[in-house]
């Protein structure tokens, strides 16, 4: 943990430099801190926004980085409540909002004002659940996924009929439910451009697919022991990865439903592993 913290700490800026003399890239680092304007150290999430800008969550609060300079944001309405949605775990980016998970739970950002927003939920019973949120996941047409330590709920966002400015959280089903409830913690969520859509937490894996209306449909379950015990899950055209304790998987999806490993890396030490191949 302590070294994935690290990597994610430096800022890796990539530019590729050609001399006459040799025909080669060299890659260029710069590290950046609290001396170059960081609001903490320990950066915890990275994402980036349509006009470019790099923008970072920690412990402290929120930073954009513009290539040259780093601007600051944190959440100061109240001064106890303040440390706790300073300190963020996960952020996405909906529109013109970047929603952040947080110590205490979801909160919002509008990207034009540069000011954190209140927001309001629709059509959900259990407003405690948004306090506990911890990773957020975009999904498709203004969706986004909210991760809690064993449940998993997805919104669709809107604004505000009344005033325009107020974003606006619609539940939407999973399956013939609003929780996924996961039989081990943090469970995970991937998806693809179409819609589909698989989640981890239990024995199996929970597949599910968008219907005409665009609602989800469960689709059936992966009864092949691929979903216990995942530590990481993402999709990329038309394969799925699993990312396990000891191992990492790469299944390959056939027909829709069907899923054959095809690579498998096994992390047998930190300076040797097992690569099969079908």
């Amino acid at each position: 943990m302590r070294y994935y913290k690290q990597i994610i700490l430096s800022l890796i800026i990539l530019t590729c430099a050609f001399t006459t003399s040799r025909a080669q890239e060299e890659l260029l680092f710069r590290h950046l801190t609290r001396n170059d304007g960081l609001l903490h150290d320990n950066v915890t999430c990275i994402v980036q926004d349509s006009l470019g800008y790099m923008w970072f969550g920690s412990h402290r609060g929120l930073n954009r980085y513009d290539g040259y300079s780093i601007d600051s944001y944190k959440y100061e309405n109240g001064i106890i409540n303040s440390v706790y949605y300073n300190r963020v775990y996960s952020i996405q980016i909906v529109g013109h909002h970047i929603w952040l998970a947080t110590e205490a739970g979801l909160s919002c950002f509008d990207i034009r004002t540069k000011k954190f927003v209140s927001y309001r939920v629709e059509g959900q019973s259990d407003p405690d659940f948004y306090s506990k949120v911890r990773v957020l996941k975009r999904g498709i047409n203004h969706q986004l996924w909210l991760i809690s330590d064993n449940q998993i709920r997805l919104v669709k966002i809107q604004s505000s009929k009344i005033d325009g400015t107020q974003p606006v959280l619609f539940a939407q089903k999973i399956g013939d439910t609003y929780s996924y409830i996961a039989d081990e913690l943090n469970p995970k969520v991937a998806t693809d451009s179409l819609g589909n859509v698989w989640i981890s937490g239990k024995r199996y894996l929970s597949a599910y697919k968008p219907n005409a209306n665009g609602e989800l449909q469960f689709s059936g379950n992966i009864n092949n022991n691929i979903g216990s015990g995942v530590r990481d899950i993402c999709y990329d055209n038309g394969y799925l990865w699993l990312i396990y304790q000891e191992h990492l998987a790469k299944y390959k999806i056939e027909n829709g439903d069907h899923y054959v490993l095809i690579k498998q890396v096994m992390f047998n030490t930190p300076r040797r592993c097992t690569v099969t191949v079908r």
